[in-house]
Order: C-alpha cells, then sequence, then structure tokens
C-alpha cells in the first residue's frame, strides 16, 4: 500500500542542483463518507440531493508536503484535518465518482456501462435546476 511518496526538492533557479530538502506527498486511506469526521457529507442520501446516483463507497485523500497528516488511515482524522487535501471518491466498481479539492468544492462524474459522461459541479447543476423550476 501507497503511504507516501518523497523526492529531493530543488534550489531556487535550478532544473537539477537539490537543495537537502524533501517534498513529501501522503496519502490517506479509509476516508469517512459520513459523520463527524468526513471532510464532506458524501454519503448515499447526501449526494442523491444533487441528483447523483451512482454513490461512492471508499474515499481516498491525497495531501501535499506542507500538509502532512497525523495518521495514513482516515477515520483517525477529523474533518478540519482534511482541509489541504484532494479526496478522491470511488464507487463499487472502483471508478471515480467524486472529487473534493481544497476549497471544498465538489466534482462529479457520471458513468453509463461504457464511458464518463462528463464532470460537473454538483452546486451549477442544482442552480441550473431551481432556476428552471422558478
Amino acid at each position: 500500500m501507497l503511504l507516501e511518496v518523497t523526492r529531493p526538492t530543488l534550489k531556487a533557479g535550478s532544473a537539477d542542483e537539490t537543495d537537502g530538502n524533501v517534498a513529501q506527498t501522503t496519502v490517506v486511506y479509509g476516508v469517512p463518507l459520513t459523520g463527524t469526521k468526513a471532510p464532506k457529507a458524501m454519503g448515499a442520501a447526501d449526494v442523491r440531493g444533487w441528483g447523483q446516483l451512482d454513490a461512492p463507497t471508499d474515499a481516498t485523500a491525497v495531501f501535499p508536503t506542507d500538509a502532512r497528516p497525523s495518521s495514513h488511515d482516515g477515520s483517525a482524522l477529523n474533518s478540519a484535518d482534511y482541509r489541504r487535501a484532494m479526496v478522491s471518491y470511488l464507487n463499487a466498481s472502483g471508478r471515480e465518482v467524486n472529487t473534493l479539492d481544497p476549497a471544498k468544492s465538489v466534482t462529479t462524474t457520471e458513468y453509463d456501462a461504457w464511458t464518463a459522461h462528463g464532470s460537473w459541479k454538483p452546486w451549477a447543476r442544482s442552480t441550473a435546476w431551481c432556476s428552471r423550476r422558478t
């Protein structure tokens, strides 16, 4: 299981000279989908609220080098611990159905039997639906 990736950092203005520091990207598995420890409520009922039928079943977070989590187990972290993470949500088939960015914006991708139908922002779609109904 991949837990972190490290690489030497470069000196400013250099394409190949390192400065002795290390950049580390950290992966957290088992990110909660619901409850107070979840970075955002992404359970089946939550995503159904914006018209998404293909609900996530698992989530994994990737943290940048300046935000190292205290654990690689998502259940050991609090919702605030994910503030700098990019979270990928997968469905039961292992396809990415949602992405949560550090600004807490959600992107949704829908699939049929053959391919993805594109990504959309749930809030944008909901706004469009609401404005058509009024």
